[in-house]
């Protein structure tokens, strides 16, 4: 039995994939956020970053978005590109958690 490995070519079109999905998350021309079980989430208060490669959310400690990261929520966020070489969408789909300092 053999397994499949990636080719240079391969590795470099991830890392290109991946280059770009982080480009379309830092300068998004725009952003939806749903949460499990929030039904209006005012994004006026949010600040959306990369930390690390993982889309981060700056926003306040009493907000439904931090206690729905302190409840492990589910999430996805949609964003798409402001940029016009970097055009796209991307979508990310996980749990919420909440990280760092509670800031009120």
């Amino acid at each position: 039995m053999s397994a499949l490995r990636p080719t240079p070519a391969d590795r470099a079109a991830a890392s290109d994939l991946a280059r770009r999905a982080r480009t379309v998350l830092a300068l998004p021309a725009s952003a939806h956020l749903a949460v499990e079980d929030v039904e209006h989430l005012d994004l006026g208060d949010v600040a959306l970053c990369d930390l690390a490669g993982m889309p981060t959310f700056g926003c306040p400690s009493q907000s439904p978005l931090a206690r729905a990261a302190t409840e492990g929520r589910g999430a996805v966020l949609t964003a798409t590109g402001a940029l016009p070489d970097h055009p796209g969408l991307v979508t990310v789909v996980g749990r919420l958690r909440k990280i760092g300092r509670a800031h009120v």
